[in-house]
């Protein structure tokens, strides 16, 4: 009797060919993730100094990077992923705001702690005590959250070391971020330490210098430009994101598209929106029970806004004479965390278990594939097109520049 996962494969490789035959695309071609986060794997950290010793700064994601491989190879059946941490937070305050809650959180529950340096237990602390600790775990969080360059080679270790045991081809990449003067904001990328580089812009590393960048079409145009000019970029990430509409609607996109060409960059489609709704709107069974079908109706009304760079008729009209030129796309989630991996943690270490996922989640799926191919089709886009479907040999040829 086959299991469940033998099944949906089974589904799987019948809808690829129905789709192949209908020269249409169906997400089983899509071979692997290029846009993912991850942290640093440790024993369960009962200090912040515990954290300081073992990474030199803050995690983007929350998939230890095991785990993160495993579901990859083992569950998704992927051939390939691209590991690409921030090279520096995207929003420092926001990561020193989280991490000083977390270390605060750990230093009220470790009673040795507290009775060391306060004599009480948590209880019995006073609010000049909750605000020495505060001050004690913000510290501490900005040891972590205002990290350099040995961040990401803390990364590029960790990866060095899992990948020789693991089947899947790991790329060792970084999501660099595009600075107000083009450059970008890590060393290691013109010292070619990296398989392949996302490229992107995060206005809030600072948002005097960006306010003027962000506000105007043409500026943003002239960065992203520039991004495309670096003969290290492999991607363009996420172009528009936090822009107001009218200022991305107004992008350079026919620009971006012929540079791109010539420069052998892809343009990413971000699917990092609606991978969130599905797992968070979508797959919530107290709002739409096991039953209903009501959930079908809701995502496919919400895929304009969830999916905004091919949903744009303004946009698609700029980039489609591209297509047929060469231009390449990659369709990335930008995985920060996954609802199907569950981590336990004792005295052993931490283990990691895969939710089944369900007839909900692929019938979803069904419904992005039929948005997607509708477009597709309007395009010209074809398998050639997006480097998701690669080989890993083809992926790296592609990456060399």
């Amino acid at each position: 009797m086959k299991n469940n996962f033998e099944i949906i494969n089974q589904e799987a490789d019948r809808r690829r060919k129905k789709a192949e035959n209908e020269n249409k695309l169906s997400i089983s071609h899509w071979k692997g993730e290029l846009h993912s986060h991850t942290k640093t794997d440790i024993s369960k950290p009962e200090l912040p100094n515990d954290i300081v010793e073992h990474r030199k700064g803050s995690n983007c994601g929350s998939i230890p990077l095991e785990a993160l491989l495993s579901y990859h190879n083992q569950e998704m059946k992927n051939e390939f992923i691209a590991i690409t941490e921030h090279s520096r937070d995207g929003n420092t305050e926001k990561a020193i705001n989280g991490m000083t809650d977390w270390f605060m959180g750990m230093y009220l529950s470790n009673v040795i702690w507290l009775q060391e340096n306060f004599s009480k237990n948590k209880e019995s602390l006073s609010e000049d005590d909750l605000e020495k600790i505060k001050k004690t775990a913000n510290e501490k969080a900005k040891e972590v959250a205002l990290y350099g360059d040995e961040r990401i080679q803390v990364i590029l270790n960790d990866i060095e070391k899992v990948s020789k045991s693991t089947d899947i081809k790991v790329f060792k990449g970084v999501e660099a971020s595009l600075m107000p003067d083009g450059s970008l904001d890590t060393e290691m990328v013109e010292r070619g330490e990296f398989d392949m580089v996302n490229c992107s812009i995060h206005p809030d590393i600072d948002k005097e210098k960006f306010q003027p960048i962000i506000s105007s079409s043409e500026k943003y145009s002239d960065l992203i430009l520039k991004g495309t000019e670096n003969e290290k970029v492999n991607i363009l990430s996420h172009i528009g994101s936090g822009l107001s509409k009218g200022v991305a609607e107004n992008l350079r996109w026919g620009e971006f598209a012929e540079k791109a060409i010539k420069n052998k960059v892809a343009i990413e489609i971000n699917l990092k929106k609606l991978i969130t709704f599905i797992y968070e709107e979508v797959l919530d069974y107290e709002k739409y029970p096991k039953d209903s079908i009501e959930y079908r109706e809701v995502l496919q009304s919400k895929l304009r806004e969830l999916i905004p760079i091919l949903s744009s008729e303004n946009i698609r009209n700029q980039l489609k004479p591209y297509f047929s030129q060469g231009l390449k796309i990659a369709i990335n989630t930008d995985e920060h965390k996954n609802k199907f991996i569950d981590s336990t943690t004792d005295k052993k270490g931490t283990e990691y278990s895969f939710k089944p996922r369900d007839l909900r989640f692929w019938r979803s799926m069904k419904i992005v594939e039929e948005y997607f191919n509708k477009i597709f089709s309007e395009l010209g886009v074809k398998k050639e097109n997006i480097i998701n479907t690669f080989t890993k040999e083809e992926l790296e040829e592609f990456f060399k520049k």
